[in-house]
């Protein structure tokens, strides 16, 4: 299953999916982007097990609204980490 939708801290929800998926060995892809100036995630929810995505839905609507009354667009870099980008070889 895969959404995509406008959200106000597209960063954000990076760093949770990769959390999430750290802590319960999940296969959430989160791709961001603007469009019109506005940023949209598409996550795609592959495989995983309908609590799991409940579970993952619900935390991260609380951080989009944490995250909006403080007028941050990124959570705490040391508990949520950007995941590594994969550089690939050319040649």
């Amino acid at each position: 299953m895969k959404i995509s939708n406008a959200f106000y801290a597209d960063i954000a929800v990076i760093q949770f999916t990769h959390w999430f998926n750290t802590q319960h060995n999940t296969p959430i892809c989160a791709y961001a982007e603007l469009k019109e100036g506005v940023p949209f995630v598409e996550i795609d929810f592959k495989d995983t097990d309908k609590e799991l995505i409940f579970k993952y839905a619900l935390r991260l609507g609380e951080i989009q609204n944490e995250l909006a009354q403080k007028e941050k667009y990124s959570l705490d870099y040391l508990k949520y980490p950007l995941p590594q980008r994969k550089i690939k070889n050319i040649g």
